[in-house]
């Protein structure tokens, strides 16, 4: 096997680990590195991932944890991290719904977030979800911050 395929393999390995931690453990052990962190004993099956759990509900010290966690990433894997989709949309997607501006602006100033990834078929981009959703003030962050990125 050719070592960039085995690199990526490890990669995503570690990507799914870091997504199986709960959002408990890492507001608990925010002040520590990974390497002195305890590996989760079991992986939660249908669960949001944490990123998303946090954005669902509005929790914004979580996601700053969160966000400084990912921080020694690969900026590959940091989009794929921020982009992923869990419960059908994009942690982007659940502060949307939410209504979290403080949230979503934390999230769009991530360099590898993109404000057009959907969770599906029928799921829609950023600004249109804020809109359908009716978060006025979260359209027009999107429009303020990202008017070069967006496709809607």
């Amino acid at each position: 096997m050719k070592p960039h395929t085995v690199r990526a393999i490890v990669t995503l390995f570690l990507l799914f680990v870091l997504q199986a931690f709960t959002v408990r453990d890492c507001l608990r052990n925010k002040n520590k590195s990974f390497n002195q962190e305890r590996m989760p004993s079991r992986i939660e099956g249908a669960e949001l991932a944490p990123l998303h759990k946090v954005a669902a509900k509005g929790q914004v010290e979580a996601v700053e944890v969160i966000l400084q966690r990912i921080d020694n990433f690969t900026e590959g894997n940091k989009a794929i991290f921020l982009n992923s989709v869990s419960g059908g949309t994009t942690a982007l997607g659940k502060a949307i719904k939410e209504g979290s501006e403080s949230i979503v602006q934390l999230l769009i100033r991530q360099p590898q977030i993109d404000v057009n990834k959907t969770g599906g078929v029928d799921a829609l981009p950023a600004l249109l979800l804020a809109l359908k959703c009716k978060q006025p003030e979260i359209a027009k962050t999107l429009l303020k911050e990202c008017s070069t990125t967006l496709n809607s």
